[in-house]
């Protein structure tokens, strides 16, 4: 397994123990298990993986430290990386909230561009609602040690049996540094910065790119090039609907001059180069 980095926020010890439990389960060494008011953009950095835990408090609310720790998150470089998340709460007192802050946290790591494994089956769970379940799952392993103690051991040992598996999948199927300009593709859409993308690849990773998009719920449209290679088209989805009426399976190269400014201009290209590119294709057109 790549280099793993284990950050937590623990106000009681519950998160802090569960922290230890996880790394010795992981085999991380203990000089990489870190409070998260320690965690640094050079710490992040350094890391593959990213296994982050926090307690919940209030109405869903962050433990303490992690509010800057979130600000931390939001001003790193995420893409290519992979996230485990796990998360202490009360589910007797505070049923409607359990766990909520792993959700918090789920939502900004996935903001900016990481991957997130290690979702955790509801089953067995007394809560009424969580902001960290997503379709019908924990979006990483949910510990509650006030009610449940007695299941804390299992619950940790199995998510981390399962969480080594996938840690391992993961950092082996998405990351070659092949799909590094696609991750930083990414990176930029979760940013804002494009509102649709064009990104062409070898058909071999073509699994890989279609897993880190549907891992992050970004519409995409694919497009055979020839053989051996595949147009990956992603971004919003009535920018991915334009573009699949605009082509309507054609090879990109059969666009009228007209179509292919349109898609020039959804693409975010220089404008007055697509001028000139217009006035170029319209002119062989007539001639």
């Amino acid at each position: 397994m790549k280099k793993t980095g284990i950050f937590y926020g623990s106000t009681t010890g519950t998160t802090e123990a569960v922290a230890q439990q996880i790394a010795a389960a992981l085999g991380v060494d203990k000089t990489d298990v870190h409070e998260v008011s320690a965690m640094t953009p050079e710490l992040i950095a350094a890391c593959d993986v990213l296994v982050l835990g926090t307690s919940t408090w209030g109405a869903g609310d962050l433990q303490d430290d992690w509010y800057d720790g979130v600000e931390t998150l939001r001003g790193a470089d995420l893409s290519g990386k992979t996230v485990a998340l796990f998360g202490c709460g009360d589910g007797a007192s505070y049923p409607d909230t359990f766990c909520g802050a792993m959700g918090v946290i789920y939502d900004t790591v996935v903001s900016c561009g990481a991957q997130v494994v290690g979702s955790v089956p509801t089953d067995g769970y007394t809560f009424d609602d969580s902001e960290a379940v997503r379709d019908g799952q924990f979006v990483g392993l949910a510990i509650d040690d006030i009610n449940e103690s007695d299941k804390t051991a299992d619950r940790t040992g199995l998510t981390s049996l399962m969480l080594r598996y996938s840690l391992r999948m993961a950092t082996v199927a998405v990351t070659p540094i092949n799909l590094k300009v696609f991750l930083n593709h990414i990176y930029e859409f979760k940013k804002g910065v494009r509102q649709l993308v064009l990104y062409t690849a070898h058909r071999k990773y073509e699994a890989s790119i279609i897993a880190r998009l549907e891992s992050q719920k970004i519409p995409y449209l694919l497009q055979p090039v020839g053989n051996s290679r595949i147009n990956v088209f992603f971004g919003r989805g009535e920018c991915i609907d334009a573009v699949n009426m605009l082509v309507s399976g054609r090879p990109l190269y059969q666009l009228s001059p007209e179509e292919d400014f349109i898609l020039g201009a959804l693409l975010g290209y220089d404008l007055c180069g697509q001028c000139r590119r217009y006035q170029e294709r319209k002119q062989k057109c007539h001639a």
